[in-house]
């Protein structure tokens, strides 16, 4: 056939979008002979059939009147009381429904349609399962609807259709709102002989003390001041995370959101820090012999890592959520690290404030959502300078107390030699010292966690214990032994 016969016969074919809009005007998904059996099986055998009501809630029926009928059972199974064709009855009429659902008649044929009541529980699946289909029906007829009419931009509409569609499989795969203590009680029990169950370790002794490791679901903020190794810090946990340093069975998966830094920046520092050598030697290329073989192997080390990072600039909290769940449906992520909190975009015209609120609430949403503990940077406020001892506090988390409401961890990165003139005694002596101030454990305690930070190299170190002195070691002393121990890791 030629070109032109092809094309006439094409126009000649009904095109398929006509028959797409003709699917608005079919009767939605639905199984009446379903719906009749869970109610007929409550009628005959309320006890038999009660977990229909940890399955189905009313509007998961496609008759109106089985809508009806079945939140009056529902009422009356949740006030204890008894279950039977009479009582039913008289809850209806109090209603003032016994008109729309058909009364005593209309009950009296449901009980007759003999349903095996311990099938019950199978017949309510059947309805379930044509009511997620009617949602899913509702679902895609408003994105397309939103295509039309919306003055949204592309992607935003994408997002939203996205979004739709995950919050939709969530809700038809979620369990009921409340579940029995017994339940939950035999699962701590079970629990508190798993040592798998501790959390994640950050690879830092003291702190892993205080946090039992990083938990699923944890919405954790590590903030500082500039300067003061938030990033470098965030990489040193995403690699002992990755390569299993901090004690973990296996190597995890990370998801990174590089809001500031470039994916080739910061894929440069991971290798300086896992290789141990200086960030400035690699960047300036002027490595030796020596350092060049670190670093190969430092990179097939990482090449093997399940670590990913988009450096998208200017993210929302709806693109970084969307983001987020397809590489978790992907990858099955164990954690997610965002660098940092405050470049992130507002949906709003609100004020900046109520812009960080909303997205300090929309990450601890994707922690919950995903199961999975999320990281983020933030930025503190100058009121850290004006301050004598320049020891950060909660109040100093930038432009909103939301994200100290809504994180359950909050880390501060101190380093008191930032502020100190150089050449200078006390300089000196806080040579290389770094504290992590845990300000915030929903779950435990808090504290003081005193690291070495080796700059050159990006790395933040446990601090070396001196037994013989009963004290942590001098700052000289302890930057040698760390630098040692690296050297040795590295070999090994």
């Amino acid at each position: 056939m030629t070109a032109r016969r092809t094309i006439r016969a094409c126009r000649k074919k009904p095109l398929r979008a006509v028959q797409v809009v003709e699917l608005s005007e079919r009767d939605l998904p639905h199984n009446i002979d379903a719906e009749k059996s869970v109610l007929g099986a409550l009628l005959v055998d309320c006890e038999a059939a009660q977990g229909v009501f940890g399955i189905l809630g009313p509007d998961d029926f496609y008759s109106d009147r089985h809508k009806r009928i079945f939140d009056a059972a529902s009422h009356l199974h949740s006030t204890h009381q008894s279950l039977d064709q009479i009582l039913l009855s008289e809850e209806i009429k109090n209603r003032g429904e016994a008109e729309s659902t058909g009364g005593i008649d209309y009950l009296d044929e449901l009980e007759d349609f003999m349903p095996a009541a311990g099938n019950a529980e199978y017949y309510a699946k059947i309805v379930k399962d044509k009511a997620i289909l009617r949602g899913l029906h509702e679902t895609c007829a408003s994105i397309v609807s939103q295509i039309y009419e919306s003055s949204q931009s592309a992607k935003e509409q994408q997002d939203a259709a996205e979004s739709a569609l995950f919050n939709l499989g969530e809700t038809a795969s979620a369990r009921s709102d409340f579940s029995p203590i017994k339940d939950d009680v035999m699962l701590v029990l079970d629990n508190l002989d798993k040592e798998s169950d501790l959390g994640f370790k950050t690879g830092y002794t003291d702190l892993d003390d205080l946090l039992i490791g990083l938990m699923p679901s944890q919405f954790v903020i590590i903030a500082g001041r500039p300067s003061m190794g938030k990033t470098s810090f965030c990489l040193n946990v995403i690699r002992n995370i990755a390569e299993g340093l901090g004690g973990e069975a296996s190597a995890k998966k990370v998801g990174i959101f590089s809001l500031e830094v470039s994916s080739l920046d910061l894929v440069t520092n991971l290798l300086c820090i896992s290789a141990g050598v200086d960030s400035q030697r690699v960047r300036g290329k002027k490595l030796s012999p020596e350092d060049h073989g670190k670093i190969t192997e430092a990179a097939g080390r990482l090449y093997q890592k399940k670590i990913f990072i988009d450096d998208t600039p200017g993210l929302t909290v709806l693109q970084l959520r969307t983001r987020a769940r397809r590489l978790h449906r992907k990858e099955k992520l164990d954690l997610i690290v965002i660098d940092y909190l405050q470049l992130m975009e507002g949906t709003s015209n609100e004020s900046r404030q109520q812009e960080i609120s909303a997205i300090s609430r929309g990450l601890k949403g994707i922690a919950r959502e995903l199961k999975v503990p999320v990281i983020a940077v933030s930025q503190l406020s100058r009121k850290v300078e004006d301050r004598e001892s320049k020891r950060p506090r909660l109040a100093d988390l930038r432009e909103s107390g939301a994200i100290e409401q809504d994180a359950d961890l909050v880390l501060m990165l101190h380093r008191p030699e930032y502020y100190l003139e150089g050449g200078s005694e006390q300089k000196e002596k806080v040579k290389n010292d770094a504290t992590v101030l845990l300000l915030k454990n929903r779950n435990g305690p808090t504290g003081d966690v005193s690291l070495h930070f080796i700059k050159h190299l990006l790395r933040f170190q446990n601090r070396s214990w001196r037994d013989d002195e009963g004290d942590y070691a001098s700052s000289e002393e302890a930057l040698q032994l760390a630098e040692a121990a690296s050297q040795t890791a590295d070999k090994g």
